[in-house]
């Protein structure tokens, strides 16, 4: 059993129901969704058959063109008919019966039964038709399609529905009427299948009307309802007779014939409009593909990006800590700088003896000379870091103007982008124009039409006056022949009295008579010959008549026709007019959006791209600069340590040294503080020596002028 409808027509109420009257489904089955928690109740391998053949198709369960030419010997086609005839082995393997149902199969339907037919089954149809307004307004909250879109989704399944299932036994019901009315319609559809369902529906009555509630009409139009989009986009005509049509079948009230011309209506109108809506699709689709590549390239480029921007963090982060360790090597050279300063301070500040203090001045400069050759290790190991950094900076530079250039390349690609946008549109404007050019051919052909309508009738009025015409002759005649009648009787009767006169001059009257006969004679024959142009007239007429007739039928169904087909044709192409403005207006919204994703993202794009590919080669160079300088300064710390563990132990020895020679010096200043104080005391002997000297010189001056009393003035 196939359930065939379009999409939210309430294939799913439908089935779910054939399920619980004991059919089987399948054990795979696609799982609910928020679009429809009850459950879809489709097979997922028949799902996923059906979509790959569409793919490979290039068509989609939304697309509004027809299906390709020879589309059943595709490839794709022959494989996907290996697979449902496995997939339809399997199933009625294990049980009798078995329904499945998926909207796509609308389409793909002579497939379908071909293979059921090759498999040795009988396949079983049932149709379901819902409101197709209901139906597009569904869709328009579910996936946003216009209402035009969806009104040509709902005809093109439902009409695919009914040819492909015209030889094979099929039951026609309404979403409208299972949800009344489940328990008459499951017994219809057994009757008219031939089926009896393996769960009487007394037993399932319980379970089905749990399932079945009226809170499961969604979107309801009747007519005290008619939402905002619906008065703004009314039902077509065709659609409105389709529905109606099709609900009368599933009453019981019509037969599937009295959808055989609305059929046949569709496919005229589709055969005119199917190649410019192809067309159309197919851009539509190649757009929203670019797109669908664009975003996700974008978005590629976003990850890229975060990525780029992550390491360059990382590579900065462990960049800082580099500057860290040579600043903290800075802080530690510089305190050794002080402490040797202190130190020759403190050395400089001693008072030694010649000797000590060369000894000391010699240690001083043999400290001074490890630690200048230290310094000179550290600022060789300064310069190598900056010249790596300066290094990496120019690197960083040149990154910068490569980003500049491709800001550049972006740049021209946006103008790039631009112009393919322009021949996009001018592409859509030939398309337009070709839109334009059949519009002019239909009003051309509606030209003709009327002109043919307006030499027809000008041709039936000269007909019509050529009948009166001929009514008229044909009156006059009669007329005519009256008079000729009349004029017979009054003869006859100027005969009958002249008859008398006759008899008394009948030599006088002979040419008379004879005239009068001959004149008898001749109205005779125009009397015969009046009634032999009568009949012919008659019989003429009889058979304008009844080519009047045939032409007026003839001529009535054709105008019949052609209003049907201008009605279509104008319905079509208010349709195809609709959707080409709403295509217009959805192209020029993306479009929009396009450029305006493109105007956003383009430099965004295109940096990315480049930042992405330089920073792959860079975090490279900087992976190895890294590992380099990682080396390079594990190495240098540990000659740094080295340089610093032989520092300690000279700075050690000097300050043992240091402090032996305090300790020396202290000593000396001791020895010398004991020279001073001998010195001191010694000093104060003398002075009392020399005052003992001047007091004895004081007594021999005394004395010796004594003398001088006694030598008078000779000196001593």
């Amino acid at each position: 059993m196939l359930v065939l409808g379009m999409h939210r027509s309430g294939t799913s109420a439908i089935t779910r129901v054939l399920n619980l009257l004991g059919v089987p489904l399948g054990d795979d089955l696609l799982q609910a969704a928020e679009d429809n928690s009850k459950g879809f109740w489709e097979h997922n391998q028949a799902v996923a058959i059906n979509e790959k053949l569409f793919a490979a198709l290039d068509r989609h369960w939304h697309d509004i063109r027809e299906m390709p030419d020879g589309w059943m010997e595709h490839p794709a086609a022959l494989e996907a008919r290996e697979e449902i005839a496995a997939l339809v082995r399997t199933e009625l393997g294990a049980n009798r019966l078995w329904a499945v149902k998926d909207p796509r199969i609308c389409r793909l339907a002579p497939l379908w039964l071909s293979v059921v037919a090759q498999e040795g089954a009988e396949a079983k149809a049932i149709v379901v038709a819902r409101d197709p307004r209901e139906v597009a307004l569904s869709l328009q909250k579910r996936d946003g399609w216009t209402l035009a879109h969806s009104y040509l989704m709902w005809t093109q399944h439902l009409v695919e529905a009914f040819e492909a299932t015209a030889g094979v036994a099929r039951a026609m019901v309404t979403y409208d009427g299972l949800l009344d009315d489940w328990r008459g319609n499951v017994q219809r559809i057994g009757s008219e299948l031939g089926l009896d369902w393996p769960v009487a529906a007394d037993q399932a009555s319980a379970s089905i009307d749990a399932f079945i509630t009226p809170s499961d009409h969604h979107h309801k139009v009747g007519a005290g309802h008619l939402p905002v989009p619906i008065k703004a986009a009314p039902l077509p005509p065709l659609l409105e007779a389709l529905h109606a049509r099709a609900s009368s079948v599933a009453a019981g009230q019509l037969g599937w014939s009295a959808l055989e011309e609305l059929r046949g209506v569709y496919r005229e109108a589709a055969s005119i409009f199917s190649r410019p809506v192809a067309e159309l699709v197919a851009e539509r689709n190649e757009l929203e593909r670019l797109a669908l590549e664009r975003m996700d390239h974008i978005n590629g480029l976003v990850i890229a990006k975060e990525i780029i921007e992550q390491r360059e963090a990382e590579t900065g982060a462990q960049l800082t800590q580099v500057r860290s360790m040579l600043h903290a090597k800075e802080i530690d050279i510089t305190g050794l700088h002080v402490r040797v300063e202190e130190q020759a301070a403190r050395i400089q500040g001693l008072a030694l003896d010649q000797r000590e203090l060369a000894t000391l001045r010699g240690a001083l400069d043999h400290e001074r000379e490890y630690i200048d050759r230290a310094f000179q290790m550290a600022d060789r190991i300064e310069a190598d870091l900056r010249a790596q950094v300066q290094v990496l900076e120019g690197r960083l530079l040149h990154e910068q103007e490569v980003h500049a250039a491709a800001y550049a390349r972006l740049a021209e690609a946006g103008v790039q982008l631009e112009a393919k946008i322009l021949d996009r549109q001018a592409e859509v404007q030939h398309l337009r124009e070709q839109m334009d050019r059949r519009a002019a051919e239909m009003s051309t052909l509606e030209r003709q039409l009327v002109e043919k309508d307006a030499k027809l009738l000008e041709a039936s009025a000269s007909y019509s006056t050529h009948v009166e015409r001929s009514a008229i002759e044909l009156s006059a005649a009669e007329e005519r022949n009256k008079e000729l009648a009349s004029e017979m009787s009054t003869l006859e009767r100027q005969l009958v009295e002249k008859d008398a006169k006759l008899l008394e001059a009948s030599a006088a009257y002979s040419a008379h008579v004879e005239r009068s006969a001959i004149e008898l004679s001749a109205a005779e024959e125009r009397n015969k010959e009046l009634a032999s142009e009568m009949s012919t007239l008659e019989r003429q007429l009889v058979e304008k008549d009844a080519k009047l007739l045939e032409a007026s039928a003839s001529y009535s169904a054709h105008v019949e026709r052609s209003a049907i087909e201008l009605s279509a044709a104008e319905e079509r192409n208010k349709e195809l007019t609709s959707e080409m403005s709403t295509l217009e207006r959805q192209l020029v919204e993306k479009d929009a959006k396009l450029l305006e994703a493109s105007a956003a993202y383009s430099a965004h794009v295109e940096r990315s791209a480049i930042e992405l590919s330089a920073a792959e080669e860079r975090n490279k160079e900087l992976a190895s600069e890294m590992s380099t300088l990682e080396r390079q300064l594990v190495e240098k710390d540990a000659k740094l340590l080295e340089a610093s563990a032989a520092y300690s132990a000279h700075v050690e020895r000097s300050a043992i040294e240091l402090s032996a020679a305090e300790e020396r010096n202290k000593e000396l200043t001791s020895e010398r503080n004991a020279l001073a104080r001998q010195v001191e005391a010694f000093e104060g002997r003398l002075a009392r020596a020399n005052d003992q000297v001047s007091r004895t010189r004081w007594l021999l001056g005394r004395a010796w002028r004594s003398l001088i009393g006694v030598r008078s003035g000779e000196e001593l």
